[in-house]
């Protein structure tokens, strides 16, 4: 499980919770094209139907 934002401790992930800090982004383009993989069937296989990830 990737914890979100730099926390560092479940009690930093539950502040975190408790603030309702939104956690998801767009997946950079620096790190892979999200489009290259991209549709927006989930029924589609070997490609992927979101474009976010939790950051």
């Amino acid at each position: 499980m990737q914890i979100p934002r730099g926390c560092n401790s479940p009690e930093e992930y539950w502040e975190l919770l408790k603030a309702g800090t939104e956690t998801i982004i767009d997946i950079p383009e620096d790190r892979w094209s999200a489009d290259d993989h991209y549709d927006p069937s989930p029924e589609t296989i070997g490609q992927m139907y979101v474009k976010q990830e939790v950051s």
